[in-house]
Order: structure tokens, then sequence, then C-alpha cells
């Protein structure tokens, strides 16, 4: 499948509102102090596309001061706690009990798509790897 420029800038700029990195005006759009923190904790030279230390720890702390504030910062933190709560039992914690226990969890059992909801899950998992919050392999979380 090709990819959209249009509709990834359209998630992009989804994103970077939800997160409060931006905000629209009459001039457009433009960077808030969290924006700018963000911004200011990349290294755009060694590693332009790897989130930083400091740029997950921007984003961490908006996972602790607003969880259920946007819906990606929900998914992270639903993905987190399915993780946390099915490793009292495995560890490591296989990917199909996760993904089982996670589309629960959001609430999307019934109506979970492969394409769309795997998407979801994957993007999910590979966020908290960055953040460091977690590790994903192939089959397993840790």
């Amino acid at each position: 499948m090709k990819s959209n420029p249009e509709s990834r800038v359209r998630n992009f700029r989804k994103a970077a509102k939800g997160l409060e990195f931006v905000q629209t005006t009459q001039q457009g759009m433009i960077l808030t102090d969290r924006g700018e923190e963000y911004v200011a904790g990349g290294d755009y030279e060694m590693q332009p596309w790897n989130v930083t230390a400091s740029q997950a720890d921007t984003l961490i702390d908006l996972l602790y001061e607003k969880p259920f504030y946007f819906d990606l910062t929900y998914n992270l933190v639903a993905l987190l706690d399915s993780v946390f709560e099915l490793s009292k039992n495995s560890h490591p914690v296989p990917r199909d009990q996760i993904e089982d226990w996670y589309t629960s969890k959001v609430g999307k059992r019934d109506n979970w798509v492969s394409g769309p909801g795997q998407a979801l899950f994957d993007g999910s998992a590979h966020i908290l790897t960055n953040l460091g919050l977690s590790r994903a392999s192939i089959n397993n979380f840790i």
C-alpha cells in the first residue's frame, strides 16, 4: 500500500495538537511551551527520527499529567498497564495475551480489525519502547 503524504501530515498535526505541542491561532499553528521543550530536546543531526532521553521525559511527563486527555496518551497508558498487569503471571508476557487484554481494556474487543487495530497496537508498542517504558520483541513484551 502506498503512503498518502496528506494523510500522514494530518496524523502528525492531530498528534501534535493532542500532545499539546502546538496550538492553532489565526496566524496558523504555533509551538506551545511543551512543544518548544520537545523540539529543544531533539538531536536532529545525530538521530533525527529517534526520540532522545529529553524528548522521552517530555512525553512521559504528559502521560503522568494527562493520561486520558487524548486518544494517543490513553492508548499508551492502556498498553503499559496491560503489560504491567499480565507480567504478574508471566515474564516476558506473550504478545497474544497482551493483544487480547489490551483490546478489552480499550473497548475494542468486538470491533478489532486486524489492519487498523494491529497498526494502533504496533505503533503504541513502538512508542513505549522509544520512551524506554517497555520493550517489545516479535512475540513478547518485557
